[in-house]
């Protein structure tokens, strides 16, 4: 992919959707690494951006490094990442540096179909609601931590937020987490790939109760 990236002139590019797909790349870090820096080149002339990889990988990406070279281009351009299928190094920190990097994203999934990427807490997904207004459909994992005081303080609520995508594990408390999730999320339809989950479920049986 890359050498159809540089094959395009920076001084005039503004939009670009590129979609990658492949069953496994061993040495995805590098090469999403050189892929995303030749994106970056257009940083000047760039408005639009979609980006969507699917393959697996051998080794985990660190999530930052791996994406830094997206950093350079303007605010708003990204508007959808979706890395499904990548696993990510990533954590908290990782997570809110992503999001205020890129406010007016619209679509952004984080190998949360991975179960090799590393998952956030329930609270970090207060920075969505802080950074990204135009967020509508996210995709990531994360892990349980019932004693997170945040799960029960109104920490505001994300105006557009559709989709959920929140894969999930050591989840003490699904019930709590449903109603956090919902609290933050009060858009987002219940989230079903074919497979039972109890998180949806209980999201769909509170939306259910609220209407009515």
């Amino acid at each position: 992919p890359t050498n159809l990236v540089q094959v395009i002139s920076s001084k005039c590019l503004q939009s670009i959707t590129l979609v990658w797909t492949g069953r496994e790349y061993g040495s995805t870090s590098n090469a999403l690494h050189t892929l995303f820096t030749s994106i970056a080149s257009f940083s000047d002339s760039l408005r639009t951006c979609d980006i969507r990889i699917s393959c697996r990988n051998h080794e985990p990406c660190p999530a930052t490094h791996t994406l830094s070279p997206l950093f350079k281009l303007s605010p708003i351009a990204l508007r959808s990442l979706e890395l499904s299928d990548i696993s990510l190094q990533l954590g908290n920190d990782d997570f809110k540096l992503i999001l205020t990097s890129f406010p007016a994203v619209e679509v952004l999934r984080l190998g949360h179909r991975n179960t090799h990427t590393g998952a956030i807490l329930p609270s970090a997904l207060k920075a969505v609601v802080d950074a990204c207004p135009k967020l509508r459909e996210l995709g990531v994992r994360i892990r349980g931590d019932s004693d997170d005081p945040l799960l029960v303080t109104d920490v505001g609520s994300h105006p557009v937020m559709e989709l959920a995508e929140l894969t999930h594990f050591e989840i003490k408390d699904v019930d709590r987490l449903a109603q956090f999730v919902l609290r933050i999320f009060p858009h987002i339809r219940p989230y079903y790939d074919g497979e039972e989950d109890v998180l949806q479920q209980r999201i769909a049986e509170l939306k259910t109760v609220r209407k009515n």
